[in-house]
């Protein structure tokens, strides 16, 4: 048996649909919201898939099972069924399960939470002010990003907290995997970054090729970098990025100065015509095109 779960609209029943498709077991997916789907599991809970025809060279038949969980006895039901028939089923079951991976059952305003991230990407989040915004305690909104970033909806990096004086090292930074409701241009630019570099950490770190994490660094001057990396908790390279082009950013330059990472880069969506890479003292500046298809 396997669980396909996640937020609304991310395709899981569309995955569900493909792993059916891919044996030819179109006939095998079951809706609780349709009625006659309905029927066929209350009337035969052990056998309700016996009607449709066989998959031709397949003994054992997968199942795709979509809103179980609003049938009112759906987990005893799950467990009987894979008790009498789990070693001659492939069984997938699809639902949205913010309500119980966790114990939210506040999700109107989760769903209020959600909405008001997308302006807020890009700069350092203030708990106690989506706490105003939501009329909660700080701590519900804690327990609420842990789950959202459970589920994939977003992903937290932290301050950078090195041997740098006056740094912020509490704010954290969020992102979201999925930055379509991103309306500020240059706040979904850093994110469609934040997922590449994001990737690009854990792919190192399970290559064995170090131990890898991904920061940002601001000090109280208001002076930052959107990302910076670390390796072994060394600083291994800083990345600052903007729409345009317009000459090296003096954060950049600053914190470059003093942390000495091996990379100093300026990855820039739309760069100078007809220049590829450059290098400013040191700093590369780089066009997205070039930077995210390296990594």
């Amino acid at each position: 048996m396997a669980f396909i779960a996640g937020p609304r609209q991310v395709g899981k029943t569309t995955l569900a649909k493909h792993l059916l498709a891919q044996i030819h077991a179109e006939a095998f997916y079951f809706n609780w919201d349709i009625e006659s789907h309905r029927k066929a599991i209350i009337k035969s809970p052990e056998d309700f898939w016996q009607g449709s025809a066989p998959i031709p060279g397949r003994p054992k038949p997968r199942l795709g099972l979509d809103e179980i969980h609003k049938y009112p006895r759906w987990k005893r039901f799950l467990k009987g069924l894979y008790d009498a028939k789990g070693k001659d089923l492939e069984i997938l079951v699809i639902r949205e399960d913010l309500r119980d991976l966790t114990r939210i059952r506040e999700i109107g305003l989760v769903e209020s939470l959600v909405t008001l991230l997308p302006e807020r990407i890009g700069s350092p989040l203030s708990v106690n002010a989506l706490r105003e915004d939501l009329g909660v305690n700080f701590m519900t909104v804690q327990a609420w990003l842990e789950a959202l970033e459970r589920l994939y909806f977003l992903f937290r990096i932290r301050p950078y907290a090195g041997r740098l004086a006056r740094t912020l090292r509490r704010e954290e930074k969020v992102y979201l995997f999925d930055p379509s409701a991103i309306e500020n241009e240059g706040a979904k630019f850093e994110n469609l970054v934040a997922l590449h570099l994001r990737k690009l950490c854990d792919a190192w770190t399970d290559w064995g090729y170090g131990d890898f994490n991904l920061f940002y660094v601001r000090d109280r001057e208001k002076r930052e970098v959107d990302f910076l990396i670390t390796d072994r908790h060394k600083v291994y390279a800083l990345i600052e990025c903007k729409l345009r082009a317009d000459g090296i950013d003096s954060s950049l330059r600053y914190f470059s100065e003093r942390l000495k990472p091996k990379y100093a880069v300026q990855v820039m969506r739309e760069p100078e015509k007809g220049k590829s890479i450059s290098v400013f003292d040191e700093i590369l500046a780089v066009p997205a095109t070039v930077f995210l298809s390296l990594i």
